[in-house]
Parts: C-alpha cells; structure tokens; sequence
C-alpha cells in the first residue's frame, strides 16, 4: 500500500510539473499587436483599386499579460483616407477656423465637426473588449446573472463592496496633424481598465477599438505605435511600465495588389555530388529590408556557397550578410539585405525597392560521402523572427513590419539524390 502511494504521489507530482511547465512556457510568447481589416464592416467586397470605399479597422492584441491601460497612435495618409463621420459630406472646400486644430476638433466639407463626430470616428465600446472585466463571483441563486437583494458574492478584493463587470475600458482618444498641413493624419488614445485597484489587470488577447475611414482604395499603410503600457501591481496608485521592446507590432498595408509567396526550388543542373537551391519570391510588395533563416541538415549536406541573386539589386541594398552556423545536428544559413533609403537620403525613384518575382539567393551544398539514394529537407524558418520583411512608409519616412500572416510561405523542401 505504501509503495502504490507513493507511485501516485510521483504520477501526481510529474502532472502538476507537467502542468507548470506549459504555464510557464505559454508566458513567453511574444505580445503581437495588430491592425485588422474587419470584413464585415468594410465595403472592400468587390472594390477595385481607385474605387471610394469605407474601411473598418481593428486594433487587436493577443499574448498579453497583466496589463491595465495601453497608449497607440495610429497613423494614416490623409491623401487616401480620412475618418468618417456621421452624417457629414466630405465634399467641398475646407473653411474651418484658424484655431479649430488646437482644440483636437477635425475638419472638412465647410464645417467644423464637434466632439460627437469625432467620437463616430471610432469605437471602444464593444462587444468582448479587451479591457473588459468579469467582475467578482456572485452566488446567483435565481440564474439572472446579477446580484439581487439577498444574494452574496466573493469579495476576492476585499474592500467591502461587490465590484461588477466592467464591459468597456475608460480613456480618451483624438485626432491630430502630425505634418501641421491642415488635414488629420493619426489618432492617438490612451484606453485602459477604470479603478485598477479595484479591477486589476487584464490578459490573453481581444480587440482594443475600432477605427473607420473614409476613402479611395489604393496601396497605402495604416502604422501603429505603441506609446505606453502599464500594469498594476497593488496599492492605491502602485503601477509600473510594461515593457514593449521585445513585442510584434504589425503595421498595416491595404488596397496591395500582391498576393506574396516565399518558396525554396531545387536547380536542376547542379553537378555531381553537389545540390543547388534558389529561396525565391514571387508577387511581393516593395521590400525595404529582408531577412531569413534557412535550415539544412550537417550530417547529410555540407555547405559550399550562398550567392546572391537578381531579386535585390546590389547597388540599391549595399548592407547585405550571409551568416553560416553548423553544429552536429543542424544547420543554419541567415541572409539579410537591407535598402539604401534605411541609412541614407535616396531617391526611390531612381533606386526603387524590390518588388514581384525574382530570386533572392542561390545555396550550394556538397553532399556527404556515402549518402546514396536518400533525400533530406531543408526549411524555412517562420516563427515571430524570421522572415523578418519590412516596407517603407514613404509619408512617414519609415520602415514598418510586413504582416506574414498574408503571405504564403511553403517551409519545406524535400530534395532526392
């Protein structure tokens, strides 16, 4: 009996383990912050470029933990987009006051919008927000989902009252000029939970706020920014800063013809012994900076030479680097080409970024004596670092992050031999 015992003990002991080891692994996944087109509010079914469409988009996080407000801007060109405004016109010429800006009112269509317009703008009050809360356990006796007169709950804060659900988070949002040009061009908002100390944090992923536009559709970028965070760790007014440096924030491109694919091809007249590979790239937008991983087994393959291709021109992405790794079990190739326009002013007319099809490098490989009749697979890595793909943002005079997520890559390539 004692020896069964203990057995359990062990059993539950490796499940409790097992158990910890997947909650701590589990929180060291990157926070992502993203813009999303929200289909459903959208009117892009059907639109060609150059149509006027509206546009719904949604700032949604995911990975998050222990956070209590969150800071962004959002900024856009206003050449394509504006936000849209209840029962207003945009047509017409502007006459707004000089002072207008200065009191976070926009402007257009000869009127002034007031603070009710801006506010249909956007939308935090939605349903399953992210800074939503569930509010403290009640014993709900008759099941209506709220606390009623003789009914108690779980004080888990211990201040002596029953504190509610929250639905929507508290905070501000305005509009704003960034180039002072007298056209809106971003908006910036701070949103977060009311009475932290009441509250607490929230985690996991959800949709912070809806934004709308109005517009032509058209290749342009929607960047985000993430200006503050903080988590609440006790006390009345006891905060700290949520580190952001290692997060993902995705910018946004829309009305992009491209439809990007990523893809290693065997050559075909590769010589005795050797294999050749090209990492190819077909219907891609214009790349300023590019970098991969790409992964190849040491025991079967012995690395030869990576040669760079026709995709990015050498005289426009001079920072260009092949780093070759190896040890008994696996073998990495990283490549990165990096556009003048990232360092130095440079007209990108006469030195544009790459973009469409082509063939970005060729890798050589001997392969190992006494590897007869066999095959191996080389990769490409795809996780939060590699691909690492940037455009550049023109109107900003900035690189942001290309959403993989509407790229194809194929991983994996099986060669014979």
């Amino acid at each position: 009996m004692r020896y069964s015992l203990s057995i359990l003990l062990l059993l539950l002991s490796i499940l409790i383990i097992n158990c910890d080891t997947d909650s701590i692994s589990s929180s060291f996944s990157r926070p992502e912050v993203r813009l999303v087109i929200i289909d459903e509010e959208s009117t892009l079914e059907g639109a060609t470029i150059g149509d006027s469409i509206m546009i719904a988009l949604g700032l949604d996080v995911k990975n998050m933990s222990d956070i209590f407000s969150l800071g962004f801007k959002i900024s856009f060109d206003e050449e394509v987009f504006r936000p849209k405004y209840q029962d207003l016109s945009f047509e017409g010429e502007s006459c707004v006051e000089e002072d207008s800006l200065s009191e976070d009112v926009s402007f257009d269509g000869c009127g002034i919008y007031n603070n009710e317009d801006i506010q249909s703008s956007y939308n935090f009050n939605i349903s399953g927000s992210f800074f939503e809360t569930s509010g403290e356990p009640v014993y709900d006796q008759n099941g209506n989902g709220v606390l009623d007169d003789g009914e108690t709950f779980s004080d888990q804060n211990g201040n002596g009252e029953y504190d509610p659900p929250i639905e929507y988070p508290v905070g501000t949002i305005m509009l704003g000029d960034e180039n002072q040009n007298d056209s809106l061009d971003y908006f910036e908002g701070n949103l977060g939970v009311p009475a932290p100390h009441t509250n607490g944090n929230v985690w996991g992923a959800g949709r912070v706020c809806k934004f709308y536009f109005v517009g032509v559709l058209t290749e342009t970028v929607f960047d985000i920014e993430i200006t503050n965070a903080e988590s609440y760790i006790g006390g009345d007014e006891q905060f700290e800063d949520y580190p952001t440096s290692s997060w993902d924030i995705y910018s946004l491109l829309v009305g992009s013809p491209h439809d990007p694919l990523l893809v290693l091809e065997q050559s075909e007249n590769s010589q005795d012994g050797q294999i050749s590979i090209h990492l190819k790239i077909e219907d891609s937008p214009g790349i300023a900076s590019f970098a991969s991983k790409i992964t190849y087994d040491p025991n079967v393959l012995i690395w030869l030479t990576a040669n760079q291709l026709d995709f990015f021109n050498p005289s426009h992405y001079l920072n260009y680097d092949i780093d070759v790794n190896w040890d008994n079990d696996i073998g990495e190739i990283i490549t990165e080409f990096n556009h003048n326009i990232l360092t130095s002013s440079v007209d990108l007319e006469l030195q544009p970024l790459a973009e469409g099809l082509g063939d970005i490098i060729k890798i050589t490989f001997q392969i190992k004596d006494g590897i007869l009749d066999s095959t191996s697979t080389i990769n490409i890595v795809n996780n939060s670092a590699y691909p690492s793909i940037f455009g550049y943002n023109q109107n900003t005079d900035s690189e942001y992050e290309l959403d993989k997520g509407y790229w194809t890559i194929e991983e994996s390539l099986e060669i014979n031999f």
